[in-house]
């Protein structure tokens, strides 16, 4: 028998020969139950990038599964892997670690039911990066097809949501969430980062920009109540503390939610009056487009405060007010000059923010300023800080607001107005329509500029199995007969 080294040669079939993951030794396994015990166990087993199956089941959690590597855990479909919260706890925590973070690795939760028991607030909590000083964000959090249900909606008090990224010292979170049924939950979802100015100070974490991955993408979900509800703000998405979110594609179906409601809360810095303080930072970005709202009874459809916000092509049909406000830049701790240090590369008040082709019973809605307290203590207006639909904006020339149609602007323009150019240039929720659209800024006097396109749909992290490279193994011998 003699020995030849093949490093060099080995051919690629021959990995599953060897036992070798595309990922190095991750395992393919299956938990001998739907117990959280047996999931962990397999868990580890499967090692960092393996993939664990669960099977069909009703199970009882009393404890937080944790995922803090690469891991794909799939159930055997909704109805199917049925994980019930006792006790109110937290079903699943993602908290990747320093590793999985920096090799991009990717964390999927597939294929599962999971249900509060109208006791727990949180079923799913993400954890981006740790801490301001991290060289990235993480961006590779996938969570589809699974039904979330019974999330607190007993509760009379504002704690925890259907999936949360936690506030204070947990970082920012990427990804996608697609295709996921939310039944009787309380609030949807809560992202939130680092409530620090220096991550606002940061180069890694406030680069804003729309139509980019960098965000957390929640797509073609239903909201929905399939029997009377009487919780606090049924179908409630909040961001604030640095969070940054897409919605887009989703459907709300708000019958038999009694409760009238508040849809999307975008906070803003409020009462930063320090480096340590009782307040909270803003929001850094979000993009709210494409999405359909039936039976609505809201009192206030979106409560804009801070930052960048892009709002078009969602409608809404039902009752109440349903109104688009920008709200709480009069209050002290909201000012660029109330904030310490004082904001050199960004601006803590609503700013480069558009709102176009929202409808509520076919009628345009278009955004308003709301003040409390001192209306002078923050100046925000519009056609500078924010800007609407306007039907005096045309190709030929715009000096404000945002004007529509299927042609591409060329005229004149006032610096700040928008200009959106679709093969249906109205309100519709079609993805078709406006994935193939664009918004056109004017960047400077009499200068359009192509300044938005929606950022690839679907995100392509839901067809993604490994987010980084593929490095084939090394230093292999064969044994040659």
């Amino acid at each position: 028998m003699r020995k030849r080294n093949i490093t060099a040669i080995i051919p690629v079939f021959a990995l599953a020969f060897f036992g070798f993951a595309a990922t190095g030794n991750a395992a393919t396994l299956t938990a001998s139950t739907c117990s959280k015990s047996d999931v962990q166990t397999a868990i580890t087993n499967a090692g960092r990038n393996g993939t664990v199956t669960v099977p069909a089941g009703s199970c009882t959690w009393s404890s937080t599964l944790t995922l803090t590597y690469g891991i794909t855990l799939t159930g055997a479909g909704v109805g199917s892997t049925v994980i019930t919260s006792s006790g109110g706890v937290t079903l699943v925590s993602v908290t990747p670690d320093v590793t999985a973070i920096a090799n991009s690795e990717n964390i999927k939760i597939t294929g599962f039911t999971f249900d509060g028991a109208n006791s727990s607030g949180t079923l799913v909590n993400l954890q981006g990066a740790s801490g301001i000083t991290a060289i990235k964000p993480y961006r590779y959090i996938i969570i589809g097809d699974n039904k979330f249900q019974n999330a607190n909606p007993s509760s009379s008090t504002l704690v925890g949501a259907a999936i949360q990224a936690n506030a204070d010292s947990n970082g920012q979170i990427r990804g996608v969430i697609y295709h996921n049924v939310f039944d009787r939950c309380n609030i949807i979802l809560r992202i939130f980062s680092n409530d620090d100015t220096l991550e606002w100070a940061s180069t890694v974490f406030n680069q804003l920009a729309y139509g980019t991955q960098d965000n957390l993408y929640f797509e073609d979900n239903t909201i929905m109540y399939s029997s009377s509800y009487s919780g606090d703000n049924p179908g409630w998405i909040e961001t604030g503390q640095g969070g940054r979110l897409v919605a887009r594609y989703n459907t709300w179906n708000l019958a038999n939610a009694n409760t009238p409601q508040e849809i999307w809360d975008i906070h803003g810095f409020q009462n930063w009056t320090g480096a340590v303080n009782s307040g909270q930072t803003s929001t850094m970005i979000v993009e709210y487009y494409g999405n359909t709202l039936t039976n609505m009874g809201t009192y206030r459809w979106v409560n804009h405060r801070g930052s960048w916000g892009l709002l078009f092509n969602n409608v809404l049909t039902g009752s109440g007010g349903n109104s688009i406000d920008l709200y709480g830049m009069s209050t002290p701790g909201s000012c660029p000059s109330d904030i310490n240090p004082t904001p050199v590369n960004y601006n803590p008040l609503v700013n480069n923010s558009y709102f176009f082709n929202n409808t509520k019973n076919g009628s345009e809605v278009g955004a308003s300023m709301v003040s409390s307290g001192n209306p002078t203590h923050c100046t925000v207006s519009q056609n500078a800080n924010w800007w609407n639909l306007d039907s005096s904006c045309t190709t030929s020339s715009c000096s404000a607001g945002i004007g529509r149609g299927t042609t591409t602007p060329t005229g004149s323009c006032t610096t700040g107005v928008g200009y959106w150019v679709a093969s249906t240039a109205t309100a519709t929720a079609s993805s078709s329509i406006i994935q193939n659209a664009a918004l056109y800024k004017c960047t400077a006097p009499n200068t359009w500029t192509r300044y938005y396109t929606p950022y690839t749909y679907p995100n392509p992290l839901r067809g993604s199995q490994s987010a980084g490279p593929v490095d084939a193994p090394s230093s292999l011998d064969a044994i040659v007969q």
